[in-house]
């Protein structure tokens, strides 16, 4: 195809042509309108999804987060953005290009991360709260008489509707930052407090589920009347950046003294340290954090099944916080009696929830969903929304499912106190997941739950503790973290103890080999890579525990480096080729790698940009035809590896053609 003023390049075997050279020109990524009802579940691209130039810089501890800031910004020309105290100690910048580097290398910095996009995961008594047994709670008291729950939640979310007569909304702060001349010219930004409405109708919609008041009005939430904290992060289209979440939950650990749980109805694909360890931090100081698990119906570690890597769902993935499942559920009835939902039968799992096929690494729990606590409802969920958009309407998600488990998090709470430290909040956790209600007591026979962690429904109501608990199963060995060299035998023991049954079989398995054997011990020689081993045991009433470590056998590839750059002309000596080499920290090919450069004619003035995948040799030969004369120089943008972190590094090359 040709267009009128740009050079028609065509491309030829592998070789990826070049786009015509243009100027560089700045793109606003947006999502869809949120709309409620069926349409309001949206799934998560499968990938990061990076904004140019902006970066999450994360201090070494003991570092002064606004000198240190002040002086990267004198020296380097960075626009400060949010500036982190409480919960994380660094800052978000935007970062002149070819100054990431310096940044990096700067002994006040631990790691820059990319800043990505943030999305939402989407008196009547909804089926919902009837269906967890809020409405058989004391502490609760749903009776129409506007008894509040002396609890105070967090809502990290697109806001809340505050003037909505059927919330009590305590407190509220505006991190949606749009002061891009603050930005630009190197004022800090700061969460606006006493600010910030709901704009998406998202955030009144989670707010409702959690806590909306038993007045006799409208619907009624499962902790009726909790003390809401309306911290806004996402904007009217329901997306933000990770920047603003990570100033939200640094909101929330400055008010950890109040702020007793906070939820999460949000999530991206990515590996972000940084908001990890504001999480961490808040945890420490008691918040218990409870997050939706994704609505794409995947793993929440990703495609390749291993935490800490890109493709990983976040903050779901992360060991610290209670990660949600979807129900579907029509009747509020258990039983598996009531009409088809158009996300599955009535108490099955939905069939957009992510799932869990193992635990991370250092969970401080034991679930028998693995890396998921347990689930709640989530389809066709009734609750409130901003008084301009009609004050109440339905919405269907994990986004729906983690409010009610939020308010089971408030009700505990209330009955036996908050928890003070990350150990409080893991024993929080722990009593609800041993409270839930076991999928066997669901009513169907297949409840949709493919991954084989069998999750149960969280439960307030009386009669909630199960009779028989999930085995717990310990690792003696091999230990967390351990690294073996290429090719040596790897000892495996544990043990398992349950509440009922003796002599229960252990079963090992590893991430990249799948099962491993049977019995306490074994050895076994593992590939090379990075293993998530996994201890499970079932007891005779079907009950499933486990345990994992994280173990690496020789070299872990998980970084890729693009290791040349060269350079050769066609027979006709008219074209020229820019031929990128990619390799892993082990010196291996990487193979499909997505490489994206800058080819500039430095003489001309010219820029032409493209993207390929790289071969079997980690190998991609960027063609342009009837290159014109002058000094080339070839600029990396970006290289997309599974498993695999980019350096950042482009290497200096250049080539004259006469």
């Amino acid at each position: 195809m040709k267009t009128d003023g740009i050079p028609n390049y065509s491309r030829k075997q592998r070789n990826v042509v070049l786009l015509a050279w243009t100027t560089i020109v700045s793109i606003l990524l947006v999502a869809a309108p949120q709309v409620f009802g069926q349409a309001s579940l949206r799934p998560f691209p499968r990938r990061p999804e990076p904004v140019p130039d902006r970066y999450i810089v994360q201090l070494r501890t003991g570092s002064d987060p606004v000198a240190q800031s002040q002086r990267l910004a004198r020296q380097h020309g960075l626009n400060i953005g949010f500036v982190y105290r409480d919960a994380l100690q660094g800052f978000s910048a935007m970062i002149p290009p070819g100054r990431l580097k310096q940044i990096q290398d700067d002994p006040a910095v631990l790691l820059v991360e990319p800043d990505l996009i943030v999305r939402t995961a989407s008196q009547t008594t909804p089926t919902g709260v009837q269906r967890i047994g809020a409405t058989l709670n004391s502490i609760a008291g749903i009776d129409g008489n506007d008894s509040r729950v002396n609890v105070d939640v967090a809502v990290i979310d697109t806001g809340i509707d505050y003037t909505h007569p059927d919330l009590n909304v305590f407190a509220r702060t505006d991190c949606v930052d749009y002061d891009f001349f603050a930005i630009l010219f190197g004022t800090p930004t700061v969460c606006y407090d006493g600010q910030g409405t709901d704009e998406n109708s998202h955030g009144t919609h989670v707010a409702g589920t959690i806590g909306a008041l038993d007045n006799g009005i409208g619907v009624v939430g499962v902790a009726p009347g909790a003390r809401l904290w309306a911290v806004r992060v996402l904007d009217s289209d329901g997306s933000g950046y990770l920047s603003w979440v990570v100033a939200g939950v640094d909101y929330v650990a400055r008010h950890a003294s109040e702020i007793e749980v906070a939820n999460m109805s949000l999530g991206f694909a990515g590996n972000a340290s940084t908001l990890r360890t504001a999480i961490q931090n808040a945890v420490s100081k008691g918040v218990v954090f409870v997050v939706a698990a994704g609505n794409d119906d995947q793993d929440i570690f990703g495609p390749d099944g291993v935490f800490g890597t890109e493709d990983d769902f976040e903050p779901a993935a992360y060991p610290e916080v209670a990660t949600i499942s979807a129900l579907a559920d029509s009747d509020g009835l258990v039983g598996g009696l009531g009409a088809a939902t158009p996300y599955g039968p009535d108490d099955t799992l939905a069939t957009f929830s992510n799932f869990s096929a193992h635990a991370a690494p250092g969970n401080p729990v034991n679930s028998q969903g693995g890396g998921i606590d347990f689930a709640a409802p989530g389809v066709e969920i009734y609750s409130t929304l901003p008084v301009a958009n009609g004050s109440y309407g339905t919405g269907s998600g994990t986004s729906m499912a983690t409010p009610h488990a939020t308010g089971a998090v408030a009700l505990y709470i209330a009955a036996n106190g908050r928890a003070t430290n990350g150990a409080g909040v893991a024993a929080i956790r722990q009593a609800l997941i041993n409270s839930a209600q076991a999928q066997t007591l669901w009513g169907p026979v297949n409840t949709n739950d493919g991954d084989g962690n069998r999750e149960g429904l969280i439960y307030v109501g009386t009669g909630s503790t199960p009779s028989n608990l999930p085995p717990v199963v310990t690792i003696a060995l091999p230990t967390n973290n351990a690294k073996y060299n290429t090719g040596a035998s790897v000892s495996f023991a544990g043990t398992v103890a349950d509440d009922h049954d003796t002599g229960l079989a252990i079963t090992w398995s590893s991430s990249k080999q799948g099962v491993l054997g049977i019995g306490p011990t074994l050895s076994k020689v593992l590939v090379d890579g990075i293993h998530t081993i996994t201890a499970a045991s079932t007891d005779l009433g079907g009950k499933t525990g486990s345990s994992s470590v994280l173990i690496t056998v020789g070299c872990a590839p998980t970084q890729s480096t693009v290791t040349s750059i060269t350079y050769s002309l066609s027979k006709t000596k008219k074209d020229l080729n820019s031929i990128v080499t990619v390799r892993d920290n082990c010196g291996k090919p990487v193979v499909g790698a997505s490489v994206s450069i800058y080819l500039w004619n430095l003489t001309k003035g010219m820029l032409w940009t493209a993207t390929g995948t790289t071969n079997q040799s980690g190998q991609e030969t960027f063609l342009l035809r009837s290159a014109p004369a002058g000094q080339y120089r070839t600029d990396i943008t970006d290289v997309k590896a599974t498993g695999l972190v980019w350096d950042q590094v482009s290497p200096a090359n250049s080539y004259t053609k006469k």
